[in-house]
């Protein structure tokens, strides 16, 4: 899920729109909170030198399904660690439309998931918030 302005050559974008890069993801949502929170990542980079950023989605609760029996997701995270601070956190937005999004802890993120995204990081470190930018609307 590396969003398409993350790649520096016209060949590298039109190859992050290949299906091994995408999910069903609802075109407001898509359009709006998830490409403020891609576009505070990209800021945040810039800031911090290097970052090392996952990003996913998550089936929970009613979960519908498209097309052929694709299923949609019901949330989307983006976990974000700066290993200038040796912190994470993760955004979390829900695959609808609208701005809200959450701020979470990797701990939470796991949790709610069920995945141990950083194996080699302790439960202290999973616990502490990376303070991540503020997803700002874009102008149309």
């Amino acid at each position: 899920m590396s969003p398409s302005a993350d790649f520096g050559t016209s060949q590298a974008q039109d190859e992050s729109f290949l299906l091994s890069n995408m999910i069903p993801q609802d075109h407001h949502n898509n359009t709006g909170i998830w490409s403020s929170i891609e576009s505070a990542t990209r800021y945040l980079a810039k800031n911090e030198g290097s970052l090392y950023v996952l990003t996913g989605p998550i089936y929970k609760g009613s979960i519908t399904a498209i097309g052929n029996g694709v299923l949609v997701p019901t949330m989307v995270y983006k976990i974000i660690y700066s290993p200038k601070q040796k912190k994470a956190s993760a955004y979390l937005v829900n695959n609808a439309p609208g701005t809200q999004y959450q701020v979470i802890t990797i701990s939470e993120l796991e949790t709610l998931t069920g995945i141990n995204f950083f194996p080699k990081m302790n439960e202290s470190q999973k616990a502490q918030k990376l303070t991540l930018p503020e997803p700002k609307p874009h102008k149309n």
